[in-house]
Formats: C-alpha cells, sequence, structure tokens
C-alpha cells in the first residue's frame, strides 16, 4: 500500500526513484530463473531494493500528513513490528548454539576432518548440492545431486538423462581428479532410500558404515570412530526397514 500510495501521489522524482528500486528487485528472477529457482536463499540480496524502496516511499510520504504530529507514531509502530518480528522469526536462529552434538551436518564434518587425509576427497549423497558438509570438513567433494525441484538431468540437447547421477553413483572417483576418495557420506532423504545406499558398489566392498546424526560415513579402513560424546562407534550396515530421518 505505501508504495502503490508512493507511486500514485508521489511527484516525479519519488516515482522514479521507486520505479528503478521495484526494476533493481525483479531484475535478477528474470536473468537468473533457473537459480532464484532453485536456490531461494538467492533472493534475500535482491531485498535490499525493496527496503529502499519502502525508506523512500515513507520518507517522502510522511511529511505530507494532514497532522505532522502522526509521523513519529507510524515511525514508532514501524520499528516496533520489524523488532517483533525480528525477536519471534530471526532472533532464535541466530543466537541457536549449533556443535556437532546438535548438528548432522557439523557432525559429520567434524568425523570427516579427523578421519580423512586432508589432501583427499569425499562423495556426499542424498543432499541435492548442499554444499555444507564440504565446506565444515574442509575436503573437496563430490555432492551428486539425484533431483533438483522434481527435475532430472538434461543434456546438450535438451533430452532428459540420468547419465550423470548414475556415474557419480558407480564411479564417484572419476570425478575427484587426481585425489583419492577417503570417505563416501549418505544422507537418507526422499532422495535418497536406505535399500539404495546399501547398494552402493562401494557400501558392498566396504560393508561397514558409521551413523553420524542422520546420515552414515563409509570410511574404507576404519574399523571404529570417537564421536562429539566419546562414544566409540563400530561400523555396522543400516536397517533396510528405517525410515529416513529428516
Amino acid at each position: 500500500f505505501l508504495l502503490a500510495g508512493a507511486l500514485i501521489w508521489g511527484d516525479g522524482r519519488t516515482r522514479i526513484f521507486l520505479l528503478v528500486s521495484l526494476a533493481l528487485f525483479a531484475l535478477p528472477f528474470f536473468m537468473f530463473a533457473n537459480l532464484y529457482r532453485i536456490h531461494d536463499y538467492y533472493q534475500s540480496a535482491s531485498e535490499v531494493f525493496i527496503i529502499a524502496a519502502l525508506a523512500f516511499a515513507i520518507v517522502m510520504g510522511l511529511p505530507k500528513l494532514p497532522v505532522p504530529a502522526l509521523a513519529p507514531i507510524i515511525m514508532a509502530l514501524f520499528v516496533f513490528w520489524n523488532l517483533a518480528f525480528f525477536t519471534k522469526t530471526f532472533e532464535p536462529l541466530a543466537k541457536a548454539a549449533l556443535t556437532p552434538a546438535n548438528s548432522t551436518v557439523l557432525a559429520v564434518s567434524d568425523v570427516v576432518r579427523r578421519y580423512t587425509p586432508s589432501d583427499s576427497a569425499i562423495v556426499v549423497y542424498g543432499m541435492s548440492w548442499n554444499s555444507a558438509i564440504p565446506y565444515y570438513s574442509q575436503r573437496k567433494a563430490l555432492v551428486a545431486a539425484k533431483k533438483v525441484g522434481g527435475a532430472v538431468y538434461y543434456d546438450e540437447q535438451g533430452n532428459q538423462i540420468h547419465r550423470t547421477y548414475p556415474s557419480a553413483w558407480q564411479d564417484p572417483e572419476r570425478y575427484l581428479g587426481d585425489l583419492k576418495m577417503s570417505a563416501l557420506v549418505f544422507c537418507p532423504t526422499d532422495e535418497l532410500s536406505i535399500e539404495e545406499i546399501l547398494s552402493h558398489p562401494d557400501v558392498k566392498k566396504h560393508p561397514a558404515l558409521f551413523e553420524v546424526g542422520s546420515c552414515y560415513i563409509d570410511l574404507p579402513g576404519v574399523e571404529s570412530i570417537t564421536v562429539e560424546n566419546h562414544a566409540v562407534l563400530p561400523g555396522t550396515l543400516p536397517d533396510p526397514q528405517r525410515k529416513p530421518r529428516k
């Protein structure tokens, strides 16, 4: 309503500023449509233009109020609303203490970092293209995505194919260059079932996985690991009847 009112009743300078801000906000959605569709957090970078447009509309509109004394009251309401929204929505996230004890990503990354050579690479399945585990484990990685947004892989001619994912499943080392593959990470989700994990060629060769959080790690040559609470975990196979944890 603020933007609409400013565009209708504002002067030429106000309209130009608002239209430019709105255009800059919308432009990335058209330039990078696929990127914005798959990675929904990219939109947050464009919010600065909407914020600028709203701020300008407020600053230009308040002096035109029929009762000037309402201006500080309206500003106080805006500030209070934003503070209440932040306190309820974002403050708990900002203050949350994430550790390997309460975060699967950090727990898996900690194990990978302690039990694999720093000059090796890992492969992650079941997390689409999420780079969190490679980042926190400080390892080069292939994060093999099976499906993203319900879509499948396409070749250069636009034909639907599944060749990319099966090759990353059957022979992941081909994507790691000259680095040795030191670990496989499987995170059961709707994208990856436990039955599929048990069918992986490397799991068949080394049938012992370490359950860390909601994921499983294949560490060839490692018989047991120590996790955050100092518990020693032996390598086991997951139960095929067990439903994936979210």
